[in-house]
């Protein structure tokens, strides 16, 4: 690989040595797993952590396919030679989650944005709300899930980082 040009002043891609590491999220166990998104942690650059779009398929008692959609994080610490996997929401306020972005702050605190959504009939769902959890233990716990009503209330009085959110 030739070192090019980088968006960010002094930066070079394309230097150092090539580790084959694997970030495969696909289809390997119970279903496909798409919209990926990575994130490598500044302070330590062998900590990254993934997020997919989780498909959960079975088959029901009447013989019909079920399936759920949650965004899980998936977490290395040896530069993506091992990933674990962990649950993002803990409750079943949302059937589905999607979209998933994830971020590290300079500090290395993890952030996952997710959409989320309530289906409120066979063929309708809300809008989607949108989620932000955030985890100071390099992605194993992930804090409550802000939604955007409270983040707009937040903005709305004028209080800044209280949360982590800006």
């Amino acid at each position: 690989m030739l070192d090019t040009a980088a968006p960010v002043a002094g930066a070079v891609f394309g230097s150092g040595s090539a580790t084959k590491v694997n970030v495969n999220t696909d289809c390997e166990q119970t279903g496909p797993h798409n919209e990926t998104a990575i994130a490598v942690n500044p302070t330590s650059p062998l900590h990254m952590i993934a997020g997919a779009n989780d498909y959960q398929l079975a088959i029901n008692p009447g013989g019909h396919i079920t399936a759920s959609v949650l965004s899980r994080a998936r977490v290395t610490t040896d530069g993506g030679q091992t990933w674990t996997t962990y649950p993002l929401l803990s409750s079943s306020a949302y059937q589905a989650t999607g979209d998933p972005s994830i971020a590290f702050d300079a500090d290395g605190r993890a952030y996952y944005a997710t959409l989320g959504n309530r289906f409120v009939g066979p063929a309708n769902t809300t809008n989607p709300d949108i989620l932000v959890a955030n985890s100071a233990d390099g992605g194993r716990n992930w804090s409550v899930v802000v939604d955007r009503s409270i983040v707009t209330a937040i903005r709305a009085s004028g209080s800044r980082r209280a949360d982590g959110l800006e």
